[in-house]
């Protein structure tokens, strides 16, 4: 039987267009959903549930990870009594068998000790998932996610001193100090003692007043330039990831037709074998 639609558009492993940097969701994250009760036990699960997403978020689309962030907030990762020996009974075993995902494998596989996993699930549904997902290696990328995420809010703070930068309003201009009342008669004097050439005057130019209107428009240029920029990058995105689906749909129905030549071969040797005896 080909596979199902929901199949052929499951993200492969490795994934070919990673979001970088990684949505972040960390233990508070968590903690603050309704899905931990309150035990020990349910919270460790909810921990090693969330350190398998920092070890796969690098390598997984943008859907992908807000999938996972929504499977950890809906507590999709509670293992229950009946399941704790044999995964096939665990919920996430059932969605996997039906609508298979990258994230919710992740997930289940983070659940159970490799000896628990391999008996009980290894020859059920590993073998098809490997149709899937075209490998079920899962590398520690840890590294990359915390890196991410640093290297993301040095960014942004350096974007925020860009645009204190940007507002004139924080620009404070030095005044020079009023002169004393001696320095004031002195330079009366020395100027009544000057002979006079003539009437010009020379006028002290003003310092130029702080204009709110100019910095508010500079100030939302420099959004629109961001927000532009943004919209490019998600574009650029969205066409990458439409390309890789489409190839994957090519290869699958590619190799679907190659089997099916195979099973017509099979059947007509079949048929003679059967016509000779």
């Amino acid at each position: 039987m080909p596979p199902s639609m929901s199949m052929l558009m499951a993200s492969v492993n490795p994934c070919p267009n990673p979001h970088i940097p990684p949505i972040r969701f960390e233990f508070c994250d968590v903690l603050a959903t309704s899905s931990v009760q309150d035990s020990q036990e349910h919270t460790i699960q909810a921990e090693r549930a969330l350190r398998a997403y920092w070890a796969q978020a690098a390598n997984m689309t943008k859907i992908d990870q807000q999938e996972y962030i929504r499977l950890l907030k809906k507590g999709s990762f509670a293992v229950p009594k009946d399941a704790i020996a044999d995964p096939s009974k665990h919920s996430l075993y059932n969605e996997l068998s039906i609508n298979p995902s990258w994230p919710k494998y992740v997930m289940l596989k983070a659940m159970y000790d490799q000896d628990t996993f391999n008996q009980r699930l290894l020859g059920k549904l590993e073998d098809n998932l490997k149709l899937v997902f075209g490998s079920l290696d899962i590398k520690d990328l840890t590294s990359i996610y915390h890196h991410a995420g640093l290297a993301k809010r040095k960014r942004e703070q350096e974007s925020e001193s860009d645009d204190d930068q940007d507002i004139p309003s924080r620009i404070v201009k030095m005044q020079p100090p009023e002169n004393s009342s001696a320095e004031k008669n002195t330079a009366t004097t020395t100027r009544a003692q000057r002979p006079q050439y003539g009437t010009q005057r020379v006028v002290a130019p003003k310092s130029r007043g702080i204009n709110i209107e100019e910095a508010l428009k500079n100030q939302n240029a420099l959004l629109k330039r961001r927000c532009d920029a943004l919209e490019s990058s998600v574009a650029d995105l969205q066409r990458k990831i439409d390309s890789s689906h489409l190839n994957l749909v090519v290869l699958l129905t590619t190799i679907l037709e190659k089997v099916g030549q195979v099973a017509e071969d099979i059947d007509a040797i079949r048929g003679e074998f059967e016509w000779g005896s």
